[in-house]
């Protein structure tokens, strides 16, 4: 009996199969032959959304400046790009999203001038800046691209995006955070980006190579209040006082080659508690009132155990030189993993024992370990 009901569901199974108006994926594939397709173009609608590969980034050095400390979303960027040319040609093709583009230099190898107020065009459908110099770019020489640019830090909680809180005397305090995955760093800074998706778009509404198989080195530099802090992925190289202002210039030593989705960077007002001694050193950065009643206490507790584990079971240190770990008050996703500035919802790296319950416990140190093992 047990048999033949059985064989009847499958029977059942394979003609509902057969007669359903949903279109099965083999129906689908057998539209579209991807292996025929152009490696470069979606495959259908034709249209390319792949970069060229006539240049290919070798560093970016990128400054920002922000008045993020008094509610003004406005902000001013300059991105110098060193690429080599891998075939001569006149055109420099990076990505952009959400940015004025202001001015575009180009200088030789020696990092002399070789043409100011370069011409450019924006294909705003596949998101291109499409630098034309008066030259040719001849192969195998490096040049630099100098772009200046302005855009709004976003409320979207994608890109370079504003957040706020309420502090304990009932003020809104703005801060700014990031999440470039998948391809929003082109918002904060034009780019290079590759990938064989159609898709859509560090404060990043800017132009850069935006693609995960371009890896680059990047050094990031931040103008902001003097009264608030600012973070990237590698350990602060310089803070220093502009004469005159409240304002200093963050500057960040560069880091290891690595894709433009994992850039990240924070200015805000927090503070932190820390392990100076653990190797990386680990901070968590919460709000004051936050650390203060000591809910990052277990996550910084979890994160030295984590890392300690990871390595003695990969057999493989952890490459950056330090690891921060900031609570957002919005963020879209539980977590991501920038290397060395790991960006959380602040309910999953916060913990306040008196009133959280053992399931947060246990989601937190689960984040944590995702964030971790894919960095």
């Amino acid at each position: 009996m047990w048999l033949k009901l059985t064989l009847i569901i499958i029977l059942f199974t394979q003609l509902m199969a057969l007669t359903s108006p949903r279109r099965p994926w083999k129906d689908l594939q057998d539209e579209v032959e991807f292996d025929d397709a152009t490696p470069l173009a979606d495959p259908y609608d034709g249209t390319s959304y792949r970069l060229p590969n006539t240049t290919v980034p070798l560093a970016y050095d990128i400054s920002l400046s922000t008045n993020i400390h008094r509610g003004d979303f406005d902000f001013y960027g300059r991105v110098i790009i060193r690429f080599e040319v891998l075939e001569t040609t006149n055109e420099v093709v990076v990505q952009y999203r959400y940015i004025n583009i202001q001015d575009i230099s180009i200088l030789n190898s020696n990092n002399q001038l070789i043409e100011s107020s370069v011409p450019f065009t924006l294909n705003e459908t596949v998101e291109f800046l499409i630098i034309r110099p008066n030259q040719q770019l001849i192969k195998g020489e490096q040049y630099s691209v100098i772009i200046l640019y302005n855009g709004v830090i976003r409320d979207d909680g994608l890109g370079w995006y504003r957040a706020s809180y309420v502090n304990p005397e009932g003020e809104t305090v703005w801060l700014s955070t990031t999440q470039f995955q998948a391809t929003e760093a082109r918002h904060a800074f034009p780019w290079y980006f590759f990938l064989y998706l159609k898709i859509s778009p560090i404060i990043f509404n800017s132009n850069s190579y935006d693609e995960p198989g371009r890896r680059s080195l990047f050094t990031v530099s931040i103008r902001h209040d003097a009264s608030y802090t600012a973070l990237s992925n590698t350990p602060v190289a310089s803070r220093i006082s502009v004469p005159g202002t409240n304002y200093v210039v963050t500057t960040f030593e560069q880091t290891l080659s690595m894709q433009t989705y994992l850039v990240a960077f924070t200015v805000s007002d927090f503070v932190f508690i820390e392990d100076a001694s653990a190797v990386p050193p680990q901070r968590i950065y919460a709000k004051q009132e936050s650390i203060e009643n000591g809910d990052g206490n277990m996550a910084l507790d979890a994160s030295l155990k984590l890392m300690e584990g990871y390595e003695k079971y990969l057999k493989i240190p952890y490459s950056f030189a330090k690891m921060d770990q900031f609570a957002c008050p919005d963020f879209l996703f539980g977590g991501m993993e920038n290397w060395g500035l790991a960006i959380y919802f602040e309910s999953f790296l916060l913990f306040d024992e008196n009133i959280d319950r053992t399931r947060d416990h246990e989601n937190i140190v689960t984040i944590i370990s995702h964030e971790f093992a894919v960095s």
